[in-house]
């Protein structure tokens, strides 16, 4: 859940983000997989205060995984006096840069608002929150989901959303045996799931062709070639593959007898039944395997329809055929053979990385000369003829020792340390990285580390243009702002001008609460030692600005 918060300038600069950073603590919470949380290859100084943020879900993938897609939010305005809304995000996309074909549902809604209740949505918020440990955070807002109305395109009925946990009681899908017609979209397959969604329809007979299409990729299909009739009754679809900006680590919801084989192109997961004057489409997180529908943590919408339906039912069904003309039909004969031996090696190493991620339980401690030491509970597990390295974010990776249960890291400023470490696995010609929760012992102080973090990253002209924002509301940034927040250049224009005392009593009528955050903003400020001439004619005025601050700083906070 969130607030609208706005900075001047451009979105993307290094003070926005600043002020996002700090003013989304403990509103924000983003829910991952242990072990797939991956790092951009150039490291960002914010990343270290994203173990905010991210809450890394430790299940172990030899049975299970956290693979929902979903966001939700709750927006207020800033002063809290304005109207609240709700936004619902659920479908298939990862959080990544990935650029395949997915499908998604977005809802908008606000309290006694126009639309309908949403049967579903207030257990979904429920399980999202006791998952992030945010029970509390997220109590009020749950409570006023009975009353948010929820706004869908006409002829379209939002029938409920669900977030599927292991302990629910759960069935795989069967399609009714008057289906007309139905899309089944799925990069991952397996076979009990194959022949089960279609058991009712296969007992009236053979299946007509074109009753059930199959959109996959080729090589899940190609492994779906060799379970004996489970490809009978579908018309397969591929779609070409599309190109790939980032790598992101492959789904891992496949029954353990079945291989894994990245989604290139297809991410997209669901399924658009029609039935005589009615259409249901299920969408979400859910690929079609027996994991997927009966042991992950799943996100899901229903949705209905009728056939012949409004507008917006037509622009959808079109929607839905353009992406079939776009797939290609191919025959179970035209599947190209699967390569037994490196289907079995890229299994193999999938489950090494899962296996050492949910194994490795990790804690930090700093030395008084500022080196860590990583300590996990027993070294880790793996073939002779693989290597595991790890790495404090933005360093380079260390060989783990063969047979050690810790390693030492360089020294360090504390606030380059995080609770996130990162972790690198090669075996063969196999890599793979990704992102390790590491807590300290004793845990660190968060709030020290990350203003030591911020100030250097926003460097002092970048502080005075932070603060000219929050004593501004979001409408007095300085061009000094806009340097790119992802960019390590300098800016060179014209100097930040501070805003003097008047502008702190105009925020203190404004926005009392504001002006508790222009307090810690300017205790950022306090110790900052100038590096060059620029930063010494900053440094200046913001010594007059601290003098006239003191002057009314506790009188004004007080009341």
């Amino acid at each position: 859940m969130t607030r609208y918060a706005t900075v001047e300038g451009t979105g993307g600069s290094r003070a926005a983000l600043a002020k996002s950073l700090r003013l989304l603590l403990e509103r924000v919470h983003i829910l991952v997989q242990h072990g797939h949380w991956t790092s951009p290859r150039r490291h960002l100084p914010a990343l270290h205060m994203l173990d905010r943020f991210v809450v890394q879900v430790k299940w172990d993938e030899k049975q299970r995984s956290w693979h929902p897609k979903v966001c939700l939010l709750r927006f207020e305005s800033a002063d809290g006096k304005g109207d609240v809304r709700w936004r619902l995000w659920l479908g298939s996309r990862n959080f990544t840069r990935d650029r395949s074909w997915d499908l998604a549902l977005v809802l908008d809604g606000a309290p006694a608002g126009k639309g309908k209740p949403l049967a579903g949505v207030g257990k979904l918020a429920s399980r999202l929150a006791l998952q992030a440990g945010a029970e509390k955070l997220w109590r009020k807002g749950i409570r006023e989901l009975s009353d948010v109305r929820w706004t869908a395109s006409p002829g379209i009925q939002v029938d409920q959303v669900l977030l599927d946990l292991p302990s629910d009681d759960r069935k795989l899908l069967v399609l009714p045996a008057d289906t007309i017609r139905a899309v089944v979209v799925s990069p991952f397959l397996d076979a009990r799931a194959l022949r089960t969604i279609k058991s009712e329809i296969a007992k009236q007979g053979p299946i007509k062709l074109g009753v059930l299409t199959l959109v996959s990729t080729e090589s899940a299909l190609a492994d779906m070639k060799l379970r004996e009739g489970a490809l009978d009754g579908y018309q397969l679809l591929v779609l070409p593959p599309a190109d790939q900006e980032e790598p992101y680590q492959t789904d891992t919801d496949e029954d353990p007898e079945d291989v894994e084989s990245e989604a290139l192109g297809l991410h997209a997961k669901f399924i658009w039944i029609e039935r005589s004057g009615q259409v249901r489409l299920l969408l979400g997180s859910t690929n079609l395997t027996s994991r997927g529908w009966l042991e992950n943590a799943e996100v899901r919408a229903e949705l209905s329809m009728q056939r012949r339906g409004t507008r917006e039912v037509l622009e959808l069904r079109g929607g839905i055929d353009a992406f079939l003309n776009a797939c290609t039909e191919i025959s179970i004969d035209d599947l190209p053979p699967v390569d037994a031996v490196a289907r079995r090696t890229e299994r193999r190493f999938g489950l090494l990385c899962n296996a050492l991620s949910a194994e490795l339980h990790l804690r930090q401690q700093i030395k008084d000369d500022g080196t860590v030491v990583v300590t996990s509970e027993r070294a880790p597990q793996l073939p002779s003829s693989a290597q595991l390295r790890i790495a404090r974010l933005g360093d380079a990776c260390l060989d783990w020792p063969i047979g050690a249960s810790s390693i030492k890291l360089p020294a360090a400023a504390d606030h380059d340390n995080s609770d996130s470490l990162q972790l690198e696995l090669e075996w063969g010609h196999h890599v793979a990285s990704w992102l390790q929760s590491a807590p300290f012992d004793p845990p660190q102080d968060k709030e020290i580390r990350d203003r030591a973090l911020l100030q250097g990253m926003l460097g002092l002209e970048g502080l005075l243009a932070l603060l000219n924002d929050m004593l501004g509301g979001g409408t007095a940034g300085s061009k000094g702002a806009r340097q790119r927040w992802d960019e390590d250049t300098q800016h060179k224009g014209q100097l930040v001008r501070l805003l003097g005392i008047e502008a702190v009593l105009a925020a203190w009528t404004r926005n009392k609460d504001a002006l508790r955050e222009v307090a810690q903003i300017v205790a950022m400020t306090r110790d900052f030692q100038p590096r060059d001439a620029r930063e010494q004619k900053a440094h200046a005025q913001l010594q007059e600005f601290l003098a006239s601050w003191d002057a009314v700083e506790s009188e004004l906070l007080s009341k």
